[in-house]
């Protein structure tokens, strides 16, 4: 990228050559054959700690024939990230080169860009898991026979399996323009076990018990049974 290389173990940077090649950013560069883009991630340049498969804030950068364009703060699941690149089916040569290695130069520049954006980045961070995580009394549920484990921003639901009948669990909190999105992960399920998914008015326990989403007026819900989407009785 620049004259003089140096060698860093925690950084690398992602570069292809381009031949209708289709990737998820938006460039206002025009892109021709031959051009280069890359992207790259950028840890914490002052952590002691040089885990970078954990949990973190990190500074992830574009560049465009090897000039750095922009750059995004993001927080990098455990685990870390993994190079990805989508593609039409009639792209004919894709050319992919890793490095381990970024010049004086754009280090300077993405530590710069790091310090200048960190607070920003943080202070954001913040207000997501504040507004994300759940409190345990924003939790409906319909019977004691419902076990539930709040996990920071998400509930896990246990039901026993001696257990039989409906069971209701909802949230408190309407949804709103902040939160719209919502989803159930199904771990262990039985084989006639019908799981619906929907919204519902806040009075919808108290009024409507026994009943299914959907299937009443003013519910919208989704059965795992059928794999219709019900509204005011009817599907769709």
């Amino acid at each position: 990228m620049c004259g003089s290389k140096i060698f860093f173990i925690k950084r690398f940077v992602l570069f292809f050559e381009i031949n209708y090649l289709i990737i998820l950013i938006s460039l206002n560069n025009i892109v021709k054959n031959g051009n280069s883009i890359g992207w790259g991630v950028f840890y914490n340049p002052d952590s002691v700690d040089k885990n970078d498969k954990s949990e973190q804030l990190i500074l992830v950068f574009v560049t465009f024939n090897e000039s750095i364009i922009d750059v995004l703060f993001v927080l990098q699941p455990e685990g870390g990230f993994f190079p990805l690149v989508l593609m039409q089916p009639w792209s004919t040569r894709v050319r992919l080169e890793i490095y381990s290695t970024l010049c004086n130069e754009d280090v300077n520049k993405l530590t710069k860009f790091y310090h200048a954006k960190l607070a920003p980045a943080i202070e954001i961070y913040n207000k997501d898991m504040t507004e994300s995580t759940i409190d345990p009394n924003d939790i409906r549920i319909s019977d004691n026979e419902i076990e539930k484990i709040i996990d920071k921003t998400k509930t896990i639901i246990r039901i026993p399996k001696t257990k039989s009948g409906v069971h209701y669990i909802q949230f408190r909190k309407p949804i709103t323009p902040e939160r719209r999105f919502f989803f159930v992960e199904l771990i262990k399920v039985g084989s006639g076990t019908n799981v619906v998914l929907g919204i519902a008015s806040s009075k919808f326990i108290d009024q409507s018990y026994g009943k299914q989403p959907g299937q009443i007026t003013d519910t919208i819900g989704y059965h795992s049974k059928t794999g219709y989407m019900y509204y005011n009785g009817k599907y769709h």
